[in-house]
């Protein structure tokens, strides 16, 4: 193999410390930085060419939404959901393949032009969700 991880090392705040919720909220900012900033820098472009400010309003407001609502819920159930996770364990390595297999899936629609297919297929999934009349109002 090209890469081989022999160890992998874990580093833990001490017990009772407030560091920890802090360093993992840097360490995650961190590592989406390079993710999120070039969306968060169109979206920006887009609100500044907008009709009016109502629009470039949404545009941040829901851009805003659509990344704290999901933390949001995961905080929210995190200690009922830690049960099943536990649970989940045992399906870990189906789940990684299947993961991966979507990741290559994705990768080869990139390499052969295709990505758009993704997008069709998914307003042809939820376009009944009504989500069409929320994007003509932009």
């Amino acid at each position: 193999p090209l890469f081989r991880i022999d160890r992998i090392r874990t580093i833990l705040p001490p017990a009772g410390s407030k560091r920890g919720a802090f360093m993992l909220g840097l360490m995650f900012s961190l590592g989406w930085s390079p993710c999120l900033g070039p969306v968060l820098g169109a979206i920006f472009g887009l609100a500044v060419v907008s009709a009016t400010v109502v629009s470039g309003a949404t545009l941040l407001a829901t851009y805003a939404l659509g990344l704290a609502i999901p933390f949001l819920l995961v905080a929210y159930v995190y200690g009922s959901a830690m049960t099943y996770v536990i649970q989940l364990q045992k399906y870990l390595s189906l789940i990684s393949k299947i993961g991966g297999a979507c990741i290559v899936l994705i990768g080869f629609l990139l390499l052969i032009g295709q990505f758009g297919m993704l997008n069709t297929w998914a307003v042809h999934f939820f376009g009944d969700l009504g989500f069409n009349s929320f994007v003509e109002l932009m």
